[in-house]
């Protein structure tokens, strides 16, 4: 015996199980949802970008802590990155670390672009662009770089 359905019945079942469904995709995203992260957690990683002292350990720190890179807590990765862009052979040594891991680059890009970075971390970075990268052996990092930073000299 087959059972039909009208149309309004088949609707309303479509839509209860589009609403099942997007209850569930919704509750398995909350579950996955970036980390927060607290004052006292932001303390102790604004502590440790203050000293963080090569690309491959601001790389760990921020696969570890990016959840602390928002809103008002996100100038101590600025500091960080400006800082260790400014410092001879900086750039080059990003180079290699963006290699090993690519999601690095944006996340380097994003805070070069910020407010935050001093006219003087900027020509220290666009002098070791220019160092690092002369004309004919400019890797694509260093054209962002230099465009990111092009007003700001």
């Amino acid at each position: 015996m087959t059972v039909s359905h009208s149309p309004r019945q088949h609707l309303s079942t479509t839509a209860r199980l589009a609403a099942v469904l997007l209850w569930g995709l919704a509750s398995g995203l909350a579950a996955h949802a970036a980390p927060s992260c607290d004052a006292q957690q932001f303390s102790k990683v604004q502590e440790q970008l203050a000293r963080v002292a090569s690309w491959d350990r601001f790389a760990q720190l921020y696969e570890n802590a990016g959840a602390c890179d928002r809103a008002e807590q996100t100038r101590a990765f600025t500091q960080a990155v400006a800082r260790l862009s400014a410092r001879p052979g900086g750039v080059s040594q990003l180079d290699a670390a963006v290699r090993k891991r690519s999601w690095l680059k944006p996340v380097v890009l994003r805070h070069l672009r910020s407010g935050a970075v001093g006219r003087e971390d900027s020509r220290k970075i666009v002098a070791n662009v220019e160092r690092a990268c002369p004309q004919r052996k400019q890797t694509q990092l260093c054209r962002d770089v230099r465009i990111t930073l092009r007003g700001k000299k």
